[in-house]
């Protein structure tokens, strides 16, 4: 039997290889969930469950080193989508959801990506670098060092460009901190604190004025251009934000209207006969031409059919075909040149920090009780 053996330079480009080829592959994804029937008092366990279906046959591709945008209306599917990938969903899921050529389940997306959420949950009192190193000492190994801790913690201060406001406070509705764009860089700096190789946000730009959710795009663009899978939703992306995309994704009631480059979305509409006015917005315009519009029936009509013909001529579309047929190869396909490491793998904080976490909620129940006996006791002796 013959051994081969690999030299280290061979090793680092074979290593180089498997990085630079991360894939996020989603393969006839449909999702379903049953309506709300109203309260039991009315009768509503005596109806027939009713289903809506949010998302119907979605394929698409995403690789490392790409920022790609989730577009479309209100109720769209784009949030529901984010569930879906990051194992977060509570209907019924067909298809399948694929990374590196392994189907996506709760383990690997804890260790291979981060769920960015539109709401800001952070303790107002504390500084920004504080935050941080709370939420670092109880994410990161227990068997790292506080030197390591603080290393990482300034590091992601720097790629988030918090290094301004790092030792202000946070702040909230009461207290008075940071603003509101610095508030967002620090949510989704925690979620940096673990590497992830794939990152979800749900809607960062939200509540944020133009130019700071333009350098928050810009932040996200260059994270993605260092070889990370970076998807967000965008509710009302402006013509800044578009130049800093690689890829779009429309929706449009739970399907693909477009999936591709942003180079690719004004001429694939053009040539369904829907040029992108002069001066204007592709994003707002295309966005806005796959809605339905139910102030007139006569609208409502119109646009219903504009959306299913956006639909059914994306699905027959070059674009699509060769989409469906890369993913499909790439993960159908067996290969032995993709795998997931399993170097990457993060494990939870060490047992002395869980007992001491334990110990601590436990000691400040004792001391909640004590407390509650004295002024009843206290309380008793007056009356």
């Amino acid at each position: 039997m013959d051994v081969v053996v690999f030299s280290k330079n061979q090793v680092d480009v074979k290593k180089q290889e498997l990085d630079e080829t991360r894939t996020l592959s989603l393969l006839q994804v449909s999702y379903v969930v049953k309506q709300w029937a109203g309260p039991w008092w009315k009768g509503a366990c005596l109806r027939p469950v009713l289903y809506k279906t949010v998302l119907s046959n979605i394929t698409m591709q995403l690789k490392s080193g790409q920022i790609t945008a989730l577009l479309g209306n209100s109720g769209s599917g784009k949030t529901s989508l984010l569930d879906v990938i990051s194992c977060r969903s509570s209907g019924s899921v067909t298809g399948k959801v694929y990374y590196n050529n392994h189907e996506v389940t709760e383990a690997i997306i804890q260790d291979h990506a981060s769920y960015v959420m539109q709401a800001d949950r952070l303790l107002p009192n504390l500084t920004v670098r504080e935050t941080l190193l709370y939420t670092a000492r109880l994410k990161l190994p227990g068997n790292t060092s506080y030197s390591e801790i603080k290393e990482k913690v300034q590091t992601v201060i720097m790629e988030m460009g918090l290094k301004n406001v790092a030792d202000s406070r946070v702040g909230g509705q009461i207290i008075r901190g940071i603003s509101g764009g610095e508030r967002r860089r620090v949510t989704i700096a925690i979620q940096l604190l673990q590497n992830p190789d794939m990152v979800l946000l749900d809607e960062p730009t939200s509540g944020l004025d133009s130019h700071t959710a333009r350098h928050l795009v810009k932040s996200l663009a260059d994270m993605a251009h260092k070889g990370k899978i970076v998807l967000l939703t965008i509710h009302q992306p402006s013509s800044d934000i578009f130049k800093l995309l690689d890829q779009v994704a429309i929706l449009t009631s739970g399907e693909l209207s477009f999936c591709g480059g942003t180079s690719e979305l004004v001429p694939y509409f053009s040539r369904l006969g829907y040029p992108c006015p002069h001066y204007m917005n592709p994003l707002d315009y295309y966005v806005d031409m796959s809605s339905i519009d139910r102030r007139d029936p006569n609208l409502e009509k119109t646009t219903t059919e504009r959306q299913h013909h956006f639909i059914r001529s994306f699905i027959a579309s070059d674009i699509h075909v060769e989409e469906v047929r890369t993913a499909t190869r790439d993960t159908l396909l067996p290969s032995r040149d993709r795998q997931l490491l399993s170097s990457k793998r993060i494990f939870g904080p060490g047992q002395l920090r869980v007992l001491y976490t334990i110990l601590r909620y436990v000691l400040s129940i004792i001391v909640r009780v004590i407390f509650t006996i004295i002024f009843w006791v206290n309380w008793r002796l007056k009356i």
